[in-house]
């Protein structure tokens, strides 16, 4: 007779446990799947909405003050930017954010402010004191950044 108790699990019993590590794995794989998804629409959304920035070089020089710049005036320093590459970017703009003036431009000057263009092209500001800035911002596709902001020394 004790080999009849052994066997004490009733039918019931047996399948619920069987029951639950399925629907456990089919709840386990559906998690996996909705994540994946998410995670993949998350990654392509940040792709696609990502703006490159404008790209350019330019090689700012600066003469002493007292220097006389094309127009003639002997009042500050005279600095010149020389576009040396364009990169990505449509154009770049060189403009004194104190009291220079653009006083010579090879491309277009509009509002104080020198756009170039062209690879090798200069602006030369004029009439600038040690302190004062000038401002270079690359445009690409509508969107400028600045590239470079040049503070002018002290005569040496």
């Amino acid at each position: 007779m004790s080999s009849m108790v052994l066997n004490n699990t009733t039918e019931e019993e047996t399948t619920d446990r069987g029951v639950s590590p399925v629907v456990g794995v089919i709840l386990m794989v559906a998690i996996t799947v909705i994540l994946a998804a998410i995670i993949a629409a998350f990654v392509m959304d940040l792709g696609g909405s990502m703006q490159q920035n404008a790209n350019a070089a330019m090689e700012v020089t600066q003469e002493a003050d007292g220097t006389s710049g094309t127009d003639g005036d002997t009042s500050g320093a005279v600095v010149t930017a020389r576009l040396v590459s364009l990169d990505n970017a449509d154009s770049v703009t060189v403009q004194s954010g104190s009291n220079g003036n653009v006083d010579a431009c090879d491309g277009t000057t509009n509002s104080g402010k020198c756009e170039i263009t062209t690879v090798g092209n200069t602006a030369q500001i004029d009439g600038v004191s040690a302190g004062d800035t000038i401002t270079i911002t690359a445009t690409l596709d509508g969107s400028s950044n600045v590239i470079q902001t040049y503070t002018v020394k002290e005569a040496s």
